[in-house]
């Protein structure tokens, strides 16, 4: 892409912006028919000039564009104009070289009370630009962008140089395209200023015209912007398939890492993600840290905030929207770290990091809200908590129950993700024996216990009941939850004991063969527990006989009456929607 100062039409031609068209038509010409004999042409205002710069194919270009009404008034805009004795001075000391003379001799005219000072400045930040084509320098780069800024704000300036320019170019002269490279030369200059950085590979280019500017070009937008936006709206794209947590049916089944659905086994992680029996051989272990998949995509948005930040485009309007996208996208994962793991800690910190990179005020302050709640869960987890005393012969055991799971030693069982629970107490003639046990797909907890000879019975049985008590009050919601999900969502069939229970109702295998069966629209009677066993019931010729009976040893047995009136609940309502 050509840029206006380095690749100006007035440059490659070797003419200052003062010339008419019959002369640049000559020294068109004239350039043309030295390039044919290899005789490359040198001339005063060649300052730095490329080798090759000078071409058939580029002269005539330039040829064109001076002869454009809407492209000339652009290439005489940006490029030296040699008009008094000032200006001849300063080119005199172009041609020896010596630029800082010659910036020293337009910088103290342009103090002056002399008509053309705005000329003399607009040649000063040419003369500016192109230096820095060649070489990195603060100097110019700052006192290019102030003189720019002060000159494209000043009517007076407009006012001249559209007189100017209509006396040396009487056939492009054309009120509306001054109008038009007024409005639009912002935009230019940031196509400059963009060439400059990728050329220099700096980034102060870019930033420093942002700070005066505030305006990004098409190119700097291409270039710079919609890759590092394309980079963090993947991010968001893979964050928030993270954070939707969902439950797939055997149907739904695909592999998160290789899109297969053709598989009969997958394995479903804490994030919701999904892979299939090939890819857990593979990476199964590393994918399981979920928590470090979300960092990595966390960090990645943030190294593009950083790239937006050292370019000093942070704060455009286009970023500050994109940075509220990325804020609310980590939030929500963070969200779903709070709500479906308790995992407090890593849900503050993705907190505090998304606030950190909220595009406006209004976005900080609700994030702000959600990190205050999720502080003050954490807080009452902190505070809300029983531990439940084990009594020993030589030593006590405890196991700790909060508000989202249960810990005992190094095991945590949050009660969300409880898929199996068992307890029984057996009293013998000198001895109890207690059992309480819980489980999830990931963790069990399963505590043995007894009381011989009466020793420390009464202390063993009240530990015993209190764990019991959690169970039924706290845990049991959450497992029939997780069980009426398996078997009418995934239908799947839940055995408890000689029981089969699945979406059409529960069943039993016949002594002498067969399945003896009790469908959800057969009249239901509530189990009822006695004596560390549970009892189911059917109806047969008019009247309510035993259908099983099971001890409470087993694994879901203390969950049956209110697991069949939840089934039979589901049932009823899916029926009821079709």
């Amino acid at each position: 892409m050509a840029n206006l100062i380095r690749d100006n039409a007035y440059r490659i031609l070797g003419l200052d912006t003062n010339t008419s068209q019959k002369a640049i038509l000559k020294r068109s010409k004239e350039i043309i028919n030295r390039l044919k004999i290899d005789d490359i042409p040198e001339y005063d205002l060649d300052i730095h000039l490329p080798k090759k710069f000078r071409t058939e194919n580029s002269v005539n270009d330039a040829l064109k564009k001076l002869q454009s009404t809407k492209e000339a008034v652009k290439e005489y805009f940006f490029w030296l104009q040699i008009s008094d004795i000032i200006d001849e001075k300063a080119l005199n000391e172009i041609k020896k070289e010596n630029y800082q003379k010659a910036i020293n001799i337009w910088k103290k005219a342009s103090n002056g009370k002399n008509s053309n000072i705005y000329f003399y400045k607009k040649n000063l930040a040419i003369l500016y630009s192109l230096l820095m084509f060649y070489g990195y320098n603060t100097e110019c780069l700052k006192s290019s962008l102030s003189i720019w800024h002060e000159i494209i704000n000043s009517d007076k300036f407009w006012t001249s140089f559209s007189k100017k320019y209509k006396m040396f170019n009487e056939q492009t002269a054309n009120s509306k395209q001054i109008i038009e490279l007024k409005d639009n030369v912002k935009e230019y200059l940031s196509e400059v200023y963009t060439d400059l950085s990728h050329i220099q590979k700096v980034d102060d280019y870019i930033k420093n015209f942002q700070e005066i500017f505030n305006i990004q070009g098409k190119r700097l937008k291409k270039e710079v912007l919609n890759p590092v936006f394309e980079s963090i709206y993947e991010d968001i794209k893979i964050l928030n398939q993270i954070a939707l947590r969902e439950f797939p049916t055997k149907n739904k089944d695909k592999c998160d890492n290789c899109g297969t659905t053709n598989t009969k086994k997958f394995l479903h992680f804490e994030d919701s993600s999904v892979l299939c029996s090939e890819c857990d051989k593979k990476m199964g272990d590393e994918w399981q840290e979920g928590i470090l998949r979300i960092e990595k995509h966390v960090n990645s948005i943030l190294a593009s905030i950083k790239k937006l930040k050292e370019k000093g485009l942070e704060n455009s309007s286009e970023t500050r929207i994109i940075k509220d996208k990325a804020a609310k996208s980590i939030n929500q994962v963070a969200v779903s770290l709070h709500n479906d793991s308790q995992k407090y800690k890593e849900s503050i910190k993705l907190i505090k990091t998304a606030i950190s990179i909220c595009g406006t005020q209004v976005c900080k302050d609700e994030l702000s809200k959600g990190l205050k709640i999720v502080k003050e869960n954490k807080d009452d987890d902190e505070k809300n908590f029983m531990d439940v005393i084990i009594p020993g012969v030589f030593s006590e055991g405890k196991i700790t129950f909060r508000g989202h799971f249960a810990e005992y030693g190094h095991k945590k069982v949050y009660y969300k993700d409880v898929v199996a629970a068992s307890f029984s107490a057996v009293a013998g003639e000198y001895n109890t024996k207690f059992h309480f046990f819980i489980s999830s797909n990931k963790e069990s907890i399963e505590l043995s216990f007894t009381a011989v000879l009466g020793i420390k019975s009464k202390e063993k049985e009240e530990a015993w009941q209190q764990m019991v008590g959690i169970l039924m009050e706290y845990i049991e919601p959450h497992l029939i939850k997780n069980l009426v999900k398996e078997i009418f969502d995934k239908q799947k069939t839940i055995y408890i004991g000689n029981l089969e229970i699945d979406k059409e109702g529960y069943h039993k295998k016949g002594f002498w063969g067969g399945t003896k069966s009790i469908l959800w629209d057969d009249p239901i009677y509530p189990p009822q527990m006695k004596s560390g066993e549970v009892m189911v019931f059917n109806e047969k010729n008019g009247s309510v006989r035993v259908f099983e009976t099971m001890s409470l040893d087993e694994t879901n047995a203390c969950v049956l009456p209110n697991f069949m009136k939840a089934c039979l609940d589901e049932y009823t309502l899916r029926h009821l929607e079709l």
